[in-house]
């Protein structure tokens, strides 16, 4: 059986630096739209990085409101809902939003 081409491309992420500044350390899950990796920014600090799937990421529409959804979460100001360190774009044009852990 072929594995699902999103998780082979989620997972080969693994190892990249997005933005030159964070280094995903480990896929922690995928889901229909994006996958979550375990990062570290060059400073050292860690966070979780949720980056945009790269086929929805040729869509300026999906990667917008990807993006927007990050602005979203830092305006609600609650403990239990994560906070957005940064947002943007890889080099190749993939969506990417650093969260605290």
């Amino acid at each position: 059986m072929d594995e699902d081409p999103i998780l082979c491309g989620a997972r080969e992420r693994v190892g990249r630096v997005p933005s030159r500044k964070w280094r995903l350390n480990r896929l922690l899950g995928v889901g229909g739209m994006a996958a979550l990796y375990e990062a570290s920014h060059y400073n050292g600090k860690r966070a979780a990085v949720k980056m945009l799937h790269a086929t929805y990421s040729t869509w300026p529409e999906v990667k917008a409101r990807f993006l927007q959804e990050a602005h979203a979460a830092n305006s609600v100001g609650h403990a239990g809902v994560v906070s957005v360190l940064d947002d943007g774009e890889t080099d190749d044009g993939e969506a990417c939003s650093p969260c605290s852990p």
